[in-house]
């Protein structure tokens, strides 16, 4: 859910909400967003990386950006101190990350260490105080709090977590990945890889510049500014990346002596042991998801929809198990009697089809196991179960009536 600021009282039930906190966005950084929150980032001390122009017009935008995160960290105050309140923050687990790296032009959808590098915070009863220096990957978090539970991570889940059953640190990634393919209208294949020191690139359209068109991006004030200064001269060396008619092949980088990414050193014959180390473990990336790189995306459109029609699940069949029925036939014909307590099994024959059920005007249910009815379900006219007013839905399908 998108947070306003607003606290509301916390449900004593087990809950999983996930607050997302917008105002962080890079759009909070354009001129127009000014004033949205109190001001107290003083310009003359922002640090602006060696890649952007240091003006005021930069300045005043990553000023707001940190006002903005000090209003986070507001509401974040907020929703904890009303877990305290209504007595749940000894039993909370609660996770603090962010989607991306900064919103700043060569960070936010650059393939870079700093458009993939984000704070993880995670605090619940029983987890030691301390920093894990390692890397991780967004990924796990899903791992990680089924993790928490004492549930099984599911085979078809990539992450790993990051904490076991009784909160202590998992062994550490010694890669992780990130990856630029769609950004907005322009089309583009980047794959990275990261360790705790080196930053590998690896650029499949080397011909191609480093400023696809973005139209959205060219509302944000430092990209003015960049594309000003250019008309100007007035760009450093470092600052003029974004324009710069094509990009190497491969990119590495030392971030322990290189913060910034700027010095490729992917042709230095000192680090070539790492670049083949990072490079193999793309290619090993890549290989082990399978991915359709090479193919293009009017293609790939084509193998999902044949003839540009949305393909629709199997109709889902159903059968009843009750006293008068023993589930060996598919319930047919516009109404079907059976006495209740009752069974009801729902599926589609389409691999991969999730089926869902409503009755009446009740929420959908996922037909996840057989259902369970122990008095008629809805008002019904011709006995005691009814299949008439009862439809199921497909996740890749249209509404189909279950006895269509």
């Amino acid at each position: 859910m998108r947070h306003t600021g607003a606290v509301g009282a916390i449900p004593t039930n087990h809950f999983f909400p996930v607050f997302n906190l917008g105002y962080t966005h890079e759009s909070g950084q354009w001129s127009e967003n000014a004033g949205r929150v109190s001001a107290v980032t003083q310009q003359e001390e922002v640090v602006l990386p060696a890649y952007l122009p240091d003006t005021p017009a930069c300045r005043q935008a990553l000023a707001q950006q940190y006002d903005h995160i000090a209003h986070n960290d507001r509401i974040v105050g907020k929703l904890i101190e009303q877990l305290q309140a209504d007595g749940l923050a000894e039993e909370t687990a609660i996770f603090i990350w962010s989607d991306h790296g900064e919103g700043l032009p060569r960070r936010k959808s650059w393939a870079y260490f700093a458009g993939s590098h984000v704070p993880l915070i995670i605090n619940a009863p029983g987890l030691a105080p301390g920093i894990e220096k390692g890397v991780a990957s967004l990924i796990d978090l899903g791992p990680t709090v089924l993790s928490m539970l004492g549930m099984d991570v599911p085979l078809h889940m990539q992450g790993r977590p990051l904490l076991d059953t009784s909160l202590h640190p998992c062994p550490n990634r010694e890669v992780v990945f990130a990856h630029r393919d769609r950004i907005g209208e322009s089309y583009d294949r980047i794959r990275s890889a990261f360790d705790q020191r080196f930053t590998y690139v690896r650029n499949s359209f080397p011909h191609h510049g480093r400023g696809p068109l973005q139209a959205y991006r060219h509302r944000h004030p430092i990209f003015r500014e960049l594309y000003r200064l250019e008309r100007l001269g007035r760009l450093s060396a470092d600052q003029r990346w974004l324009f710069a008619q094509s990009r190497p092949v491969e990119e590495l980088y030392d971030r322990e002596n290189d913060p910034d990414e700027l010095r490729n050193l992917a042709a230095d014959t000192d680090y070539q042991e790492v670049l083949l180390k990072l490079r193999a473990a793309v290619t090993n990336w890549e290989q082990e998801l399978g991915w359709n790189a090479e193919m293009d995306e009017a293609q790939m459109v084509r193998s999902w929809y044949p003839d540009n029609k949305q393909p629709e699940t199997a109709t889902p069949i159903a059968a009843a198990i009750s006293p008068a029925h023993d589930g060996t036939d598919h319930i047919e014909g516009d109404l079907i009697e059976a006495p209740c307590p009752l069974r009801l099994i729902i599926q589609s024959a389409t691999q991969g089809a999730s089926v869902e059920i409503a009755l009446d005007n009740a929420p959908w249910i996922l037909c996840q196991s057989p259902l369970r009815f122990s008095k008629a379900p809805i008002n019904c006219e011709h006995g005691p179960f009814a299949m008439a007013t009862q439809q199921v839905r497909s996740a890749h399908g249209p509404f189909k009536s279950v006895n269509n």
